[in-house]
């Protein structure tokens, strides 16, 4: 098999092919199915969404969508806007983490290329603060994977121990 046709693309495109889908292109197909999946949540939970969605995650048309529903791109508020490339040969950054808006991320961060798990993207951590119920705050630590938040530097590698 070519490799053209070894894709995630080219997997989707076979799947829709004899479907009511078989025209809409895969990436849009994603696209409104995650939309529809995080309208039908976003008012009753706390959303965490880790995705590398292939597309520029600071001005591109997937984070509009985002940000539409009331999602937040955390790098663009914590950050800026400011993110490196995240992929291993990107130009600029694909992947990112959003949060729905009642969650309140305080520290987000990328790893440099040589740490962390490698693969072909960069890893990434978000802090975010929770309040139960009874006003006990308490620190969230996310990363992808998990034991990708330690840098070995400071208190990051509390992350990795509150798991």
């Amino acid at each position: 098999m070519q490799k053209a046709h070894t894709t995630v693309y080219q997997q989707h495109k076979r799947y829709m092919r004899g479907t009511e889908y078989e025209n809409m292109e895969p990436r849009d197909f994603f696209d409104q199915d995650i939309s529809k999946e995080i309208q039908n949540k976003i008012e009753n939970t706390n959303i965490i969404l880790m995705i590398d969605v292939n597309q520029n995650v600071i001005k591109g048309s997937f984070t509009k969508r985002m940000e539409e529903m009331g999602m937040i791109n955390v790098f663009k508020r914590i950050n800026m806007g400011q993110m490196p490339a995240t992929h291993h040969r990107g130009r600029f950054p694909i992947s990112t983490i959003y949060v729905s808006e009642n969650l309140t991320p305080t520290r987000a961060g990328i790893l440099p290329k040589t740490k962390g798990v490698q693969g072909d993207h960069r890893n990434m951590y978000v802090d975010i603060i929770i309040t139960c119920r009874i006003n006990v705050e308490r620190k969230l630590y996310l990363s992808a994977p998990v034991l990708s938040c330690s840098t070995g530097s400071g208190d990051d590698n509390v992350g990795v121990r509150c798991y």
